[in-house]
């Protein structure tokens, strides 16, 4: 078996492309995998090599954060079963070959059905043929019935027809064939033996050049080609269709018949063009539906796909935060830059145009038969198309241009059924970027289309390309191809607005059912499943029930109390604790308890100092952490002051413990062994934050005893009134307390992994966050530490992939852009993060000249580029309206602000006098914060 799977890894081997031996060979050069993915200057020569980027989309070299998620990545998947691997890829290969079975099942279905009227069309050849050689062995006429003479055999009857009235050899000019074949449909009305009533009153052929001229006329006539009375009954029926065949159509019919874009149209694709037609219909209504109807099919998709992107970013602002980030990255991918040009290459049908009835009827019936079998083939790939060869299966093999839109309307509708759930679910974090990489293997091949038609319109070497791209399938490449550096200033994604389907009509979304009027959608449809939801447990603080006959001991019940390091008095090791402590019998103690760490055990002894005065007990026990270190306490219990305290180290089974009354060696052991003293009291948790009052920690140090319990009361009582009363003063501290502790600790968090990268938490942060960790009481610490660390996996501090251009570290959580120092494409501008905002000192690389009283943007969630078109205009006009109100009240010249301030998102707002704060209502000062989404300023 092994010597088996040596000579297939062999063969493939010599599959390899040069990039992949390339590869290959360099990973062997340097000591192997595993050593390729430690180092972080081999990892990035390896991901250049292969053609990866950063995570954020940009070329070049990555750093930080964005390697170590690389390195992440790379290890799962080295890490990965090859049996799991095998079988996840067997399970795809299985849905391959279903959809190959659809396809497969879709053609013979239409062979079968051309086979019927090309088997129609022979038997009728028969019969004509069979009764004229009938006639002449009889010799009842003298003269000869004489059948076609079928130089070129096609598969359609009416294209045969068409293609011998036309008195045609070979290849035609494509715009000939379109322009003059109407004129050879039918034959003469007053003609009772012609198969068709011609709409002009001539049978012959008269092919005209480019320039509308005549030909030699020498080409000889032939008879029309009887068709079945069915056949020609459809196509009777079909004559409205020629209005629509005239020179303001011929270019799309040209490009849905003339394949290869050469210029004439060839049997064989006259042939594939006849039979591609759908089920039932005749030939006309299939050259109606290029000539006009997929004009508007076109249109209509234009206008769906444009509001599916904007419900997607409606629908963004509601997102679970567990998801925001997720979210942003999809909406952020640059297949969206992609999708926005195709759209805005788009020439639509204009507002006024009339529309048949019979035309719509055709597009819509054109439209269901193509989404009916692009939905069969996406549900057996749960719409995930890892490759541009999985696109080409489930779409077919046709031109990209007639199926791209209707894929996209697809596959963007259950895109957004998958951002309509994140609203409620938390999705798993690889469930957007699975779908995603649908977009960028359609748009691969939407790329290689541009390349492929850029090299025929080469040829044409008296026209100019972009003139051919533009009036090529309505335009939808031009852009694409033109323009194809960024340019937010342009995009049209959010600023579309639709004047002519209603919002109902564009925004219907296939395979969604509606119940009660709200969208069911069942979270059947995620290909990853469910993530990880947010879990926290209470901790059962009750001691347990004393034996009969128990006598208390005064160690019992409840303790709250904290472990100082030796060399750092503001640093509680693992925060501060509380605890119950269970009955203690013979000695022994037992309890347990929470730090914002998690639960803990206690474990130890107790007995009498017989050396102290009064009830003293010595203490020895242990703090027992099931994924942090161990604890080793010694001390004693004061019966005066109930309290406990002593010494602590870390339990590290060495057997050390600080010296009793040497500071300097306790001192030199926390340099090695964190160490310290401890105390525990019977304070309650909810109020220990004040206990440096009774201390002497803090600035109440010279207040005498009594004071100092004066002062502790006042506040313990305060505070717990608040908190039994909810205040709205109470909630909001505790709410910024909340978010201060996850900001600094996802800081702390992500420099332990962005090693060599600048620091996110100051050294004032970190003393920041020693603060909270005395402060909070231990279950809101494990809370919000909890929490810290789920939003830190759920990367909810991503605004996007920024440095600031003052100080170089990745900008998280706030990101402040300068409106003024932006480039007229919206591409390029200063980025700030908050610490650098006052005092910005740039780089000597930027082009900018930023000044501090430049206006700026804060925003503390991504902003996508199809937002910089609308936001930017409405920022800086809201800016200098601003600037001139504060300007005119300071020169008190009421009617100049009125002036300016008339109209403010069409609503009058007079500001003769100083606005106020939307939060407290108090008068704002210079510099001010505005509301950029706010319809009012706010």
């Amino acid at each position: 078996m092994d010597n088996k799977l040596d000579k297939i890894f062999h063969l493939f081997r010599n599959l390899d492309t040069p990039r992949e031996r390339e590869v290959h060979n360099f990973i062997e050069q340097n000591g192997g995998v595993e050593q390729c993915v430690i180092k972080d200057e081999l990892l990035i020569k390896l991901l250049s090599q292969t053609g990866d980027f950063s995570t954020s989309g940009k070329t070049g070299v990555v750093k930080g954060q964005e390697l170590v998620e690389i390195r992440e990545s790379l290890r799962a998947e080295l890490s990965e079963d090859l049996d799991e691997v095998l079988a996840r890829n067997l399970s795809r290969f299985e849905k391959l070959l279903k959809v190959q079975n659809n396809n497969l099942k879709s053609i013979l279905d239409h062979i079968e059905h051309q086979g019927y009227e090309i088997l129609n069309h022979t038997t009728k050849l028969d019969k004509i043929v069979t009764t004229t050689i009938s006639i002449l062995e009889e010799e009842h006429h003298m003269r000869k019935a004489i059948a076609p003479i079928l130089s070129i055999n096609f598969k359609d009857p009416v294209l045969q027809s068409i293609w011998n009235r036309m008195g045609l050899k070979g290849s035609v000019k494509a715009k000939t064939f379109v322009l003059t074949f109407r004129d050879h449909i039918f034959a003469d009305s007053s003609d009772p033996a012609s198969s068709f009533a011609s709409p002009v009153g001539q049978s012959l052929y008269t092919p005209y050049s480019d320039d509308g001229h005549s030909f030699n006329n020498n080409t000889p006539t032939f008879s029309p080609f009887e068709l079945s009375s069915d056949i020609l009954q459809s196509e009777i029926e079909d004559q409205w269709v020629l209005q629509y065949v005239n020179v303001g159509h011929v270019q799309p019919v040209v490009e849905a018949i003339d394949e290869d874009g050469s210029g004439f149209i060839s049997v064989k694709e006259a042939n594939k063009f006849a039979i591609s037609r759908p089920k039932g219909w005749s030939f006309l209504r299939w050259i109606a539906y290029w000539a006009e109807g997929w004009h508007i099919n076109i249109t209509n998709y234009r206008s769906k796909l444009y509001s599916i992107v904007q419900q997607m970013h409606n629908a963004l602002l509601s997102a679970h935060p567990a998801n925001r980030s997720y979210v942003d990255e999809y909406l952020n991918h640059p297949s969206f830059n992609r999708l926005e040009a195709l759209l805005r290459s788009i020439t639509p049908l204009p507002d006024n145009a009339h529309i048949d009835s019979k035309l719509t009827e055709i597009a819509d019936s054109m439209t269901s038969l193509l989404e009916r079998r692009l939905v069969l083939n996406l549900t057996e790939m749960s719409y995930i198309l890892e490759s541009p060869a999985t696109v080409s299966l489930v779409a077919g093999t046709g031109r990209i241009e007639t199926w791209i839109l209707s894929l996209l309307y697809l596959v963007l509708s259950r895109h957004l059924e998958i951002i309509t759930l994140a609203q409620k679910y938390v999705l798993h974090e690889k469930e957007l970027g699975s779908h995603v990489k649908s977009l960028a293997s359609i748009f691969s091949l939407f790329d290689d289309r541009i390349h492929h038609l850029e090299s025929i319109f080469r040829t044409h070497a008296q026209q100019d390309l972009s003139a051919q791209f533009e009036k090529f399938a309505y335009g939808m490449f031009l852009a694409p191809f033109a323009n194809r550096e960024k340019n937010p200033s342009e995009n049209t994604l959010l600023t579309f607005k639709d004047n002519k389907a209603s919002l109902n009509q564009i925004s219907e979304r296939p395979n969604v059912k509606a119940a009660g009027g709200i969208i069911a959608i069942g979270t059947s449809i995620l290909t990853m499943g469910l993530g990880p939801s947010f879990e926290f447990e209470d901790i059962d603080m009750d001691s347990s029930p004393a034996p009969e006959g128990h006598t208390p001991h005064p160690l019992e019940g409840v303790w709250t109390g904290q472990c100082i390091r030796t060399n750092n008095k503001q640093i509680a090791f693992q925060g501060f604790f509380h605890c119950a402590i269970d009955p203690v019998v013979d000695g022994t103690i037992t309890g347990h308890g929470e730090t914002y760490l998690g639960a803990v055990e206690f474990n130890g002894e107790v007995e009498a100092d017989e050396d102290a005065e009064g009830v003293f007990l010595n203490v020895d026990f242990r703090i027992i952490s099931e994924n942090y270190a161990d604890l080793w306490c010694r001390g004693q219990y004061d019966p005066k002051t109930e309290a406990i305290s002593g010494q602590w180290v870390i339990d590290d089974d060495s057997g050390d413990f600080p010296p009793d009354d040497n500071d300097a060696e306790e001192k030199h052991m926390d340099l090695r062994l964190p160490c310290g003293r401890f105390y525990m009291t019977r304070t309650p948790a909810s109020v220990f934050r004040f206990r440096d009052l009774l201390d002497g920690n803090g600035a109440e140090s010279a207040y005498n005893m009594a004071r100092k319990r004066w002062s502790f009361a006042i506040e313990a009582i305060r505070f717990q009134t608040q908190e039994r009363l909810r205040s709205w003063s109470f909630l909001r501290a505790r709410t910024a307390e909340r978010r201060k502790w996850i900001e600094l600790t996802i800081r702390r968090e992500l420099d332990k992994i962005s090693l060599g990268a600048k620091a996110q938490l100051s050294e004032e942060g970190k003393d920041e966050l020693w603060a909270l960790r005395l402060q909070m009481h231990p279950t809101n610490g494990r809370l919000y530490d909890s929490l810290s660390m789920y939003l830190f996996k759920r990367m909810s501090f991503n605004v996007g992939p920024y440095n600031c251009d003052s100080c170089d570290r990745r900008i998280i959580f706030g990101r402040y852009q300068c409106i003024t120092c932006m480039d007229d494409k919206l591409s390029s501008q200063i980025d700030l993060c908050a610490d650098c905002i006052e005092k910005p000192q740039l780089s000597a690389e930027t082009s900018f000249a930023h000044h501090i009283s430049h206006s700026l943007i804060r925003s503390t969630h991504r902003i996508h580029e199809c937002q910089l078109a609308s936001m930017i205009p409405q920022a800086r006009s809201r800016s200098e309206r601003i600037k001139a109100s504060f300007r005119a009240l300071e020169g008190k010249e009421s009617k100049m602000v009125i002036g300016l301030m008339a109209h403010w998102d069409d609503k009058a707002i007079p500001l003769s006098t100083p606005p106020k704060c939307a939060c407290c209502n108090q008068t704002v000062s210079f510099p001010c914060w505005v509301c950029v989404a706010c319809g009012a300023s706010r």
